[in-house]
């Protein structure tokens, strides 16, 4: 008898019919109807059927899901895309804009390069611009070596090594050296200062008791007043005056000044006032009478060169030159030293004396002409004018300066723009 797993199609199945089928649960063989083996029948398929229309459904929501899932994956993926897109853009936009403005930049640059007469591009400028190496070269910082030209040469058998310049000066001398300190210079001994090698033309301090001493003349009158020496500041000797309740108070060296008529003088002397609202003076008495006089603004705690130029209208003797403390009512200090008066329109390094007049050389630097006899040179960025001599070249500061540094000759005459690039 045929089991249920063994029927594949049912034809023709009348309800009265009976129905052979056998049970496979309990293994028992029985007759059905056809109506119930139909339903019988259907309900087994049913199951079977609703297990797979189950999976079936499980399955499409599954795949329904992970549909949706890629989409929200796709959607993220894209929105991401696009913001780096535009991310990129704006980057892109703003290299344009960047290349825009060197290159506008660019232009300027070039038209103003075209300004100049003769050159179509910036290497022309450049070009014309830039220094050719001097032909005399002469740096001055700390020596007289020479990096070109031809000078006291220093050999190594037979090789030449170094040229040096020349620089005589027949008196010692002072120097405010690198540290602003004064120091003593033997003769023919360069003198390299902050500013460069100085050189000075021949002078002569007219105060013949220039360092301070007891013996300097006061002056003004105060409620009491103070004269010590003393040394500050490694300076020595120093007078200090001092002002204890009065008005102005002055100093003044000794020995007298014999002043000519129509010579330019430069009286000076070095002070220093630690006292605020305080100033000084120079003055330039005849007996009682003051003849010129002028104020200077001295900055606190620090030594300073002040400097009166004066030019007599006629031939004096008995001059003096007196340091006055003016400025406020109080208690005020001021200390004084280096006292000088020369024949020039400007003051020149200190000569110090001790009971008559001092003379201090002319410095003279020098190089040979042979080999060195350019046609145009500097000191610094300032063109000179040079002593040219037989044989030798001196070499002179700028007009109203005092010292030489890095100085260059040049055979061939410099273009405004490398007249322009000189430092």
């Amino acid at each position: 008898m045929p089991t249920i797993k063994d029927l594949n199609v049912i034809q023709d199945i009348e309800d009265g019919d009976l129905f052979p089928i056998y049970d496979v649960s309990n293994g028992v063989t029985r007759s059905v109807s056809s109506r119930e083996f139909k339903g019988f029948f259907f309900e087994s398929l049913y199951g079977e059927f609703d297990g797979k229309v189950s999976e079936a459904k499980s399955w499409a929501e599954s795949s329904k899901q992970s549909s949706i899932d890629a989409e929200i994956t796709s959607n993220n993926a894209v929105d991401k895309v696009i913001e780096q897109s535009k991310d990129l853009v704006n980057q892109a936009k703003d290299q344009v804009t960047s290349a825009s403005l060197q290159a506008d930049r660019a232009k300027i640059e070039a038209d103003r390069a075209t300004q100049i007469s003769g050159l179509n591009t910036v290497a022309d400028a450049i070009g014309l611009a830039a220094l050719p190496f001097p032909d005399v070269w002469i740096p001055l910082s700390d020596s007289l070596r020479m990096l070109a030209g031809y000078g006291r040469k220093v050999k190594v058998g037979d090789d030449v090594v170094v040229n040096y310049a020349t620089l005589t000066r027949n008196s010692a001398a002072t120097m405010v050296n690198k540290s602003l300190s004064l120091a003593p210079v033997a003769i023919n001994e360069a003198r390299f200062e902050r500013g460069g090698l100085l050189v000075e033309p021949l002078s002569t301090n007219l105060i013949t008791d220039s360092s301070a001493n007891t013996t300097w003349v006061t002056f003004g009158g105060g409620l009491s007043q103070m004269t010590s020496i003393e040394t500050l500041d490694g300076i020595s000797p120093v007078l200090h005056r001092g002002r204890r309740g009065g008005t102005a108070c002055g100093v003044a060296p000794s020995p007298t000044l014999t002043l000519e008529a129509g010579q330019v003088y430069a009286i000076s002397f070095w002070v220093y006032i630690p006292t605020d609202g305080a100033s000084a003076m120079i003055r330039v008495l005849s007996g009682g009478t003051t003849i010129s006089t002028e104020s200077f603004n001295v900055p606190l705690g620090h030594w300073v060169r002040i400097t009166h130029i004066y030019t007599p209208t006629e031939t004096s003797a008995g001059l003096r030159a007196v340091v006055y403390l003016v400025g406020g009512t109080g208690d005020a200090d001021i200390y004084i030293a280096n006292a000088q008066a020369e024949g020039l329109p400007f003051p020149t390094s200190f000569i110090p004396t001790s009971g008559s007049a001092v003379t201090r050389a002319a410095d003279k630097l020098t190089i040979p002409r042979l080999n060195n006899d350019c046609v145009e040179w500097y000191s610094g960025p300032d063109q000179i004018n040079p002593i040219v001599n037989a044989d030798t070249i001196e070499l002179v500061p700028p007009a109203g300066k005092s010292h030489l540094r890095n100085v260059r000759g040049f055979f061939t005459p410099l273009t405004p723009e490398q007249k322009a690039a000189l430092k």
